[in-house]
């Protein structure tokens, strides 16, 4: 089998968008683990919202948090062991990309009170308002606010207000992507860069194996990862019209949104890698 590293989206892509559930694809989830393939969640989630699902999932590999603001390790995974420009986290090494959250929201008061745009982010809210939001467990929710470099917002303002909230981030050195649920502020960087980075750590600590990207998506802030990746597979989301990408090579395009389209692209892709190595 060729060496595969998986990063795949969450929300709408492994987990449902209405109930978060991941058990459709549990089957390819299986098969991944026997071969000792790395799936590598990149989402837009924060590292405590992803430790929970690692833990369920019994999954050891590091991550990707906030639509690529920050790389998580776990301890002893990769040799050195330090992530060059790192700091320690709770059993990982935390490398982070951009502005900090503390940064970014500072910069971000300062747009709302210089433009009077309307916007609500994670930060406005108490963790029962988010819950509500989000539908999430008010434990979860909690999770969902323990952020290290981006912040999630609700917009209530106009199309017009939103392309300009837009050029005064871009003054500010900051960026916005449209997630599956909310817009997304961060330092100038995504998932691609994310992907991209950590595939360097793989190739410089295991040089003899000949890593092949494998992603996965549903959502505009998932395209740049998608691109970037030998081979795509876009995920129908649950509402709206499925991604469009530059390439048109390489890209599989399952029927199901969620897990359900998850289990159908992977089983899709380890039977090819089956036959291929058979």
């Amino acid at each position: 089998m060729t060496d595969l590293l998986v990063f795949t989206d969450l929300d709408g892509t492994l987990l449902d968008h209405h109930s978060y559930s991941y058990e459709p694809a549990l089957p390819a989830l299986q098969r991944l683990a026997a071969a000792a393939v790395p799936v590598i969640f990149n989402s837009s989630k924060t590292a405590a919202e992803i430790d929970q699902l690692r833990r369920e999932l019994d999954n050891r590999h590091p991550f990707i948090v906030e639509n690529g603001s920050a790389v998580c390790s776990p301890a002893g995974y990769f040799i050195p062991d330090a992530l060059p420009g790192a700091h320690a986290g709770q059993a990982c090494a935390v490398r982070t990309f951009g502005p900090g959250y503390p940064d970014i929201l500072g910069r971000l008061h300062r747009i709302r009170e210089g433009a009077g745009c309307r916007f609500r982010g994670f930060s406005d809210m108490t963790r029962d308002e988010l819950a509500t939001v989000t539908g999430l467990d008010p434990a979860a929710a909690a999770r969902a606010q323990q952020r290290h470099a981006s912040e999630p917002l609700l917009w209530e303002d106009t199309d017009a207000a939103l392309e300009q909230f837009r050029r005064d981030l871009r003054k500010s050195e900051l960026s916005l992507v449209r997630g599956g649920r909310f817009f997304h502020v961060m330092g100038e960087v995504d998932k691609a860069d994310a992907l991209r980075w950590l595939t360097n750590r793989y190739r410089q600590t295991w040089p003899n194996r000949r890593w092949q990207t494998v992603a996965l998506g549903d959502s505009p802030n998932d395209r740049a990862m998608l691109e970037a990746a030998d081979l795509a597979v876009t995920i129908p989301p649950a509402e709206g019209r499925p991604l469009q990408l530059a390439r048109n090579t390489h890209v599989i395009c399952p029927a199901d949104p969620g897990p359900r389209g998850w289990q159908d692209a992977m089983t899709r892709i380890l039977n090819r890698e089956t036959d291929k190595g058979a």
